[in-house]
């Protein structure tokens, strides 16, 4: 059978189309049917095992990578619902739970903590300075130290406030998160339990949900409700202790109620929010202005209200959400997109890829994205000279000739 052929010599018009090129993620999702103990996760860490450590609202639960092991009240914790969770370097899992209960997981076996009746609200946050003191934020009581003797020290606060973040700023000061904004906390010099608070006057006055620091440097991820996410660097000098920066400025991401954030292996800055999903910005000359990638409920994340961002040890991105479990946001997971508008098809019967365009051929024409720039998109079909055909392969040769083969009609040379 002859092939017909026809050679295009003249310029086709192209249909240009905006939003027209959805994206869909396909994660790997585990809640109630696989095993975990209730789809409300508020914290998780990593053991020196690499075992993950998920706190829930039932529960905490261990995690292998394949199967969830559950442990509860019966197992000695001292209680159901935690909302925090921290390894320590003598490797201590600390838990602290809702009701101001404070449990630690040690040679295999849960032990509780006595606070004396000082703690009766939820334990916000834990971590650890380099001496191997244990930190904590209760929310209504303020801060607390567990000292390497097991003996656990209120500090005085005097703040109206809540407390709901802290972390290690130098030796002799903390950063804690408030819901009137974040402080820098000194010790008395005398060693006693009386604390002096400096208002960072560069974050608002909102509360501040995280104070996240980015290992073997003096820079911390602080995120706020409905203010969005700072960088903050910490000593500058001594006329400034330090310097902070807003995020998301030029991308319009000012205003997102910010519960955790994290970078990845290649720098790339994740941020999770409680009504938004989950914010990639990507990590380009020096920079994190240039683009952005949200994964939501409308392309594969299923729940738009995160609590917890994560990276564990082999560098995959985790997220533990508020309704919809535990979500794996990284790994050999697949990215689906979709043409959107009535005369694009999802049909896809051919693709083929250059330096500069994808190319995807249809039933009901040829598709082109622009890789770089604005990801243009640009559809040729029977108004362009195109047989009203499918295009079941595409090729480029040597010669630059692109060769585009039809169901029906034969091929189609475009010079």
């Amino acid at each position: 059978m002859m092939l017909k052929t026809k050679k295009i010599f003249v310029i086709l018009f192209l249909f240009l189309f905006t939003s027209v090129f959805a994206q869909n993620y396909k994660f790997k999702k585990y809640g109630i049917d696989e095993g975990l103990s209730q789809s409300f996760v508020y914290d998780m860490t990593q053991d020196a095992k690499g075992y993950l450590w998920i706190g829930t609202g039932e529960g905490l639960n261990r995690f292998d990578g394949l199967s969830f092991v559950v442990y509860t009240s019966d197992d000695s914790l001292t209680e159901n619902f935690i909302t925090s969770c921290y390894f320590d370097r003598s490797e201590i899992i600390w838990i602290g739970h809702n009701q101001g209960g404070i449990s630690i997981y040690q040679n295999r076996a849960f032990k509780k903590i006595e606070s004396g009746g000082k703690i009766n609200s939820a334990v916000n946050d834990i971590c650890e300075d380099k001496h191997g003191n244990i930190w904590m934020v209760a929310q209504n009581e303020g801060l607390f130290k567990i000292r390497k003797d097991g003996i656990l020290m209120p500090f005085i606060c005097n703040l109206s406030t809540n407390f709901y973040s802290v972390n290690i700023l130098n030796d002799n000061e903390l950063l804690v998160g408030t819901s009137n904004g974040l402080f820098i906390t000194k010790f008395s010099d005398n060693g006693g339990n009386n604390m002096s608070f400096q208002h960072i006057n560069e974050i608002p006055e909102v509360k501040v949900q995280c104070i996240n620091k980015i290992a073997d440097s003096d820079v911390f991820w602080v995120g706020t409700e409905g203010e969005g996410l700072f960088k903050l660097t910490g000593n500058i000098d001594k006329a400034q202790k330090v310097s902070v920066i807003r995020m998301g400025t030029k991308l319009n991401l000012t205003n997102l109620n910010v519960q955790d954030a994290i970078l990845d292996n290649e720098s790339n800055l994740w941020i999770a929010t409680f009504g938004s999903g989950i914010f990639k910005l990507l990590f380009s000359n020096d920079d994190y202005s240039q683009s952005f990638i949200n994964y939501n409920e409308n392309n594969g994340l299923g729940n738009n209200y995160v609590k917890k961002i994560y990276k564990d040890k082999e560098g995959n991105i985790l997220a533990g959400t508020y309704g919809g479990g535990l979500i794996f946001l990284t790994g050999d997971y697949f990215t689906f997109y979709s043409f959107e508008g009535n005369d694009l098809s999802n049909n896809v019967l051919s693709i083929y890829f250059d330096d500069q365009y994808e190319w995807f051929g249809t039933d009901k024409g040829l598709v082109c994205k622009e890789i770089n720039g604005h990801g243009k998109i640009m559809f040729y079909s029977d108004n362009n000279g195109l047989p009203k055909e499918k295009i079941t392969s595409l090729y480029v040769d040597f010669n630059g000739t692109f060769w585009i083969g039809t169901e029906k009609a034969g091929y189609i040379i475009k010079k």
